[in-house]
């Protein structure tokens, strides 16, 4: 069937209300017919008021009364039954002259048909097949003498026509695509932290989803809209916002579980075009993805228990255990008879939805790279165990667990993350022995880098030996002999000697450097040198004193963070 698109933007449109008065042509396309329902000619007038609704009748008259700006419903087969010589096109010349709003027919629209409607003027729009011409006739005239028993009647077919995907199990995505196919505009679900959950864009939509995933990520315009109402579960608020660039907008409503905000639902278009139906649409729909979310969310919770008791029983069971153990493995489908590297996430929230952030970017990160990996939550930290089969997969763990911490702070810019990696082991001891050492790792990011950091075990070098020397006891007595004095003199003097020496260090004992950086001259900080020298009878110029004080700089990062 020909017909120009769904909606003619590029020809025609108008700021839309209903307010007051009669619906026009385009309420009564949005709000009575049925969602499939296309507009075939461009040369129509969608402000057009329509006063009533008519059927066409089999019977002779066709239209026993049509009066001025009347919507007319009929059907392409019933128009051979009334008049085999009669075609749609004529049909159109003739109801011209009682100057009818438009036409909804059910059947083939001809490219004929369509000039005819051009040449008068006329809306012709053309309903799905099947389209019941009874209901549709009452819900336009609901619409003029109850138009709000007509809004609640079609919030209710919206809301029903979700749900049934979301009963089916088909997830955010299908409930996204229908409702994108109801309102013909494009969609967008977010979690509470504004990560998109699913996308359904028409092809008149501008932007890209990367653009989209921008646009959509600004929290401040979402705040103030969400402190001038209330978070109610049974009906979620709705509002109209600004996007940021080419004119375009989105109806958006709050998806509220239990009166806790958890997510968006988003419908978006060129700011004007945004209308009724749209606002309808957000909230049914905001209740629909309410539940699925519910849904996700538990199913999420019992995986992760699971999992979680599973990567209990790996790492504590007995010899004894052993062939239990295989069994739950495979049941589980991660064998242990192989090489694994375990990746360590520690994030400020510990929320379950930041959680299932970091798990799905990290395991979307690994899709194509052949590693297994196996996620769960244990002792509240995200554990991921991966089947590496050589070093080199380890290597591109630690690139990976870096792309996912990065996509993470661009996502969430305020949850911050660390993640330690332990060294590729094999089987069930060498599994146990990377988890260890990521949880080492993990340790001393939180320890030395305030916990936003990527660290592997293998690049630790000299202070995984430090982390196991901080609580030797002659550890106290080497820093008396070594940094205390130091210390000591820059409290009494207010003098920075320990940062003096720290900055030397870190420039390779280059004065000119130090100085530079220090923004002291030469002179001032030789002489800070030799105050180091006399306090401690420790001589720069000799490797093994000089190694001592470096030493000592290092651990005291331990016991610095101890404090803390």
């Amino acid at each position: 069937m020909p017909h120009l698109g769904t909606r003619l933007i590029e020809f025609f449109w108008y700021p839309h209300t209903m307010d007051m008065g009669l619906p026009t042509i385009y309420d009564v396309w949005r709000l009575a017919l049925p969602a499939a329902t296309t507009l075939c000619n461009k040369d129509g007038n969608l402000k057009r008021e329509v006063s009533w609704a008519r059927r066409m009748s089999s019977n002779i008259p066709a239209f026993d009364a049509l009066d001025e700006n009347d919507f007319v419903l009929l059907s392409v087969d019933l128009i051979k039954l009334v008049d085999d010589r009669l075609t749609l096109a004529k049909l159109i010349g003739n109801l011209s002259g009682r100057k009818i709003t438009g036409i909804a027919v059910v059947g083939e629209v001809t490219a004929e048909d369509i000039q005819a409607a051009d040449l008068h003027n006329i809306c012709l729009l053309a309903l799905p097949h099947g389209a019941d011409l009874r209901d549709i006739e009452r819900d336009i005239v609901r619409l003029i003498v109850e138009r709000e028993a007509q809004l609640d009647r079609r919030g209710k077919q919206i809301y029903r026509q979700l749900a049934q995907h979301s009963l089916e199990n088909l997830g955010l995505a299908a409930i996204a695509h229908a409702l994108r196919d109801i309102v013909n505009k494009s969609v967008v679900i977010q979690d509470e932290n504004l990560v998109v959950q699913s996308m359904s864009l028409t092809d008149l939509c501008p932007f890209t989803t990367d653009q989209l995933e921008v646009h959509l990520s600004s929290r401040p315009p979402l705040d103030r809209w969400l402190s001038k109402v209330s978070l109610d579960s049974k009906s979620p608020p709705s509002s109209k916002l600004d996007l940021p660039e080419k004119g375009w907008a989105r109806t958006i409503s709050a998806v509220v579980i239990e009166d806790r905000l958890v997510g968006y639902l988003s419908i978006l278009d060129a700011k004007d075009n945004l209308d009724a139906l749209d606002q309808l649409a957000v909230e049914r729909g905001a209740l629909v993805c309410a539940v699925e979310m519910a849904k996700q969310r538990a199913v999420f919770a019992v995986e992760h228990q699971l999992r979680g008791d599973f990567l209990d029983m790996v790492l504590t069971a007995g010899a004894t255990e052993g062939p239990a153990l295989n069994r739950r493995a495979t049941e589980m489908g991660y064998p242990l008879d192989r090489q694994h590297t375990v990746v360590l996430f520690d994030l400020c929230q510990k929320a379950t939805r930041a959680w299932s952030i970091t798990a799905s970017e990290f395991r979307t990160s690994l899709l194509d790279s052949g590693i297994q990996v196996f996620l769960c939550t244990y002792e509240e930290k995200l554990v991921a165990l991966c089947s590496t089969q050589a070093d080199m997969d380890a290597k591109t763990l630690i690139l990976f667990a870096n792309q996912t911490s990065n996509r993470i702070k661009a996502l969430v810019p305020q949850l911050h993350i660390a993640i330690g990696i332990g060294k590729p082991g094999k089987g069930l001891i060498g599994l146990r022995r990377s988890f260890t050492q990521a949880g080492e790792a993990l340790e001393l990011i939180q320890t030395l880098f305030n916990g936003d950091k990527v660290i592997s075990h293998g690049d630790l070098g000299l202070y995984h030996i430090l982390h196991h020397l901080r609580d030797c006891e002659d550890l106290g007595e080497f820093h008396n002999q070594t940094l205390a004095p130091l210390i000591s003199y820059d409290v009494v003097h207010d003098a920075q000697l320990v940062r003096s020496l720290e900055t030397f260090f870190n420039h390779h004992g280059n004065i000119s450097q130090t100085a530079e950086a220090l923004h002291l001259h030469r002179n001032s900080l030789i002489y800070r040198l030799e105050r180091v020298k006399e306090i401690t009878d420790l001589d720069l110029d000799d490797a093994d004193d000089r190694f001592a004080l470096q030493l000592a700089l290092k651990l005291q990062l331990f016991s610095a963070a101890s404090c803390q």
